[in-house]
């Protein structure tokens, strides 16, 4: 071996990625017993905006006390985890795409660029997770009219919608065969272990002193680790119960298909299989009909048939409600996964009736390890006309993927991060 190859791995190892994979792995074991769990990012969609049209009260955005309005209140015992941002639009419309659903859709994560920023991030830690970003949801393909918001070099990237499947995928070829007992951390360090003393039977006597020192740094890691209770990542309990098999567009077992894709998204963040998950709650122009219900969520979204448009809002409230709370009650090494991520929830539209772009029901929740500042909303300038001078979302893109990380200074047609990152973030 030469000796500046052995320099990369005495000193730069755990952030090559030219290493093995139980290698690159090891450095979210170190982060773990630091105390500092790697940060994550999921992306949450709900369909049809947050108000009929902009010409009527918005009936999501809280008041500035953080009362929260009629569509907005199921999130009641959530709200302290959560900062809501009113007055933000998606804008820009390059694309020949058809109605405002879909166009919307297009931009939502892309601002009208090529790449969406869950498939951005997702590929820049893929050297260190089995996986890059996670496309998931509840009935997201449900019929023919649907998009997805996820994008690589302009074209769609598929979305996960069954349940079984998709968990069989994620923890058993993505984390299964590295993480088969006890903890997944301390079995990647025993894999780096193992690793670097093939190696040391190669070297001369400095070169193997110095690979000494790192071995014993690695054992004391995984002493350690193994005192930290944690899941087994090769099968995290997920409750399926009337979870049906082969049909994940069946209506009447929502709740229950709802449930695990929940549980799974917060397992596969725990287990650091990704750092980036897109999460749908159906898609543009839903094509869902809830049980009891007489007409689909995006019929009703145009002419409110027997009420049912406010129903299906609150019902999606309640999911995102469900969402951040077993993300707050999943364990993430010695923290919680919501501790450690920052979900950005997002609409295709503002008003359902309009299909306009302006006041997005956008939020951000969890993101204690981002300095998040939770428990109140913000307003951007917004005039009360179709087309407000809203700060772009384009912005809160940018100012995401910096935080995660990326040496980003603008995204997609934005200029800039925000502005006012200090009433966003406290460091």
């Amino acid at each position: 071996m030469k000796r500046r190859d052995l320099v990369k791995l005495t000193t730069a190892a755990f952030a090559s990625v030219q290493l093995p994979l139980h290698l690159t792995l090891a450095r979210s074991a170190m982060a773990a017993v630091s105390g500092t769990r790697p940060k994550r990012v999921m992306f949450v969609f709900t369909p049809h905006g947050g108000g009929p049209s902009w010409d009527q009260p918005n009936l999501w955005h809280p008041n500035d006390q953080l009362s929260l309005n009629e569509f907005s209140r199921p999130m009641e015992s959530v709200k302290n985890r959560m900062l809501f941002i009113d007055g933000m639009s998606m804008y820009g419309n390059p694309y020949n795409i058809g109605d405002g659903h879909k166009q919307g859709n297009r931009k939502a994560l892309t601002a009208n660029g090529n790449d969406s920023l869950d498939i951005v991030i997702g590929d820049h830690y893929r050297n260190e997770t089995p996986f890059g970003s996670v496309q998931m949801g509840v009935m997201p393909n449900r019929f023919d009219h649907h998009d997805t918001s996820s994008y690589r070099n302009g074209q769609q990237v598929p979305v996960w919608d069954n349940a079984k499947a998709l968990y069989n995928q994620l923890f058993s070829a993505g984390g299964g065969n590295n993480t088969a007992a006890g903890n997944p951390d301390a079995n990647v360090l025993s894999n780096a272990a193992a690793e670097l003393a093939r190696l040391q039977r190669q070297l001369g006597q400095l070169e193997r002193e110095r690979l000494e020192q790192h071995a014993d740094a690695l054992s004391q890691l995984e002493q350690r680790l193994n005192a930290i209770p944690s899941q087994n990542c090769s099968a995290p309990a997920v409750n399926f119960n009337g979870v049906p098999d082969n049909n994940p567009n069946a209506e009447n077992s929502i709740n229950e298909i709802s449930r695990a894709m929940q549980e799974i998204a917060a397992q596969a963040i725990s287990c650091d299989l990704t750092r980036s998950i897109n999460f749908l709650f159906g898609h543009e122009a839903n094509g869902i009909r809830l049980p009891g219900f007489s007409a689909y969520d995006h019929d009703a979204s145009h002419n409110d048939l027997n009420g049912e448009w406010k129903r299906y809002r609150i019902y999606w409230a309640e999911q995102l409600n469900n969402l951040i709370t077993t993300l707050a009650t999943t364990p993430d090494g010695p923290d919680f996964v919501l501790d450690n991520t920052l979900v950005m929830h997002y609409s295709e539209i503002g008003h359902s009736n309009s299909h306009d772009f302006n006041r997005i029901p956008f939020f951000l929740a969890g993101g204690d390890a981002f300095g998040l500042q939770t428990g109140k909303k913000i307003t951007y300038n917004y005039n009360g006309n179709y087309d407000p001078n809203g700060e772009p979302h384009s912005h809160l893109l940018a100012t995401i993927g910096q935080r995660m990380g990326l040496n980003m200074t603008r995204f997609g047609d934005g200029n800039r991060t925000l502005n006012n990152e200090s009433e966003i973030f406290s460091s």
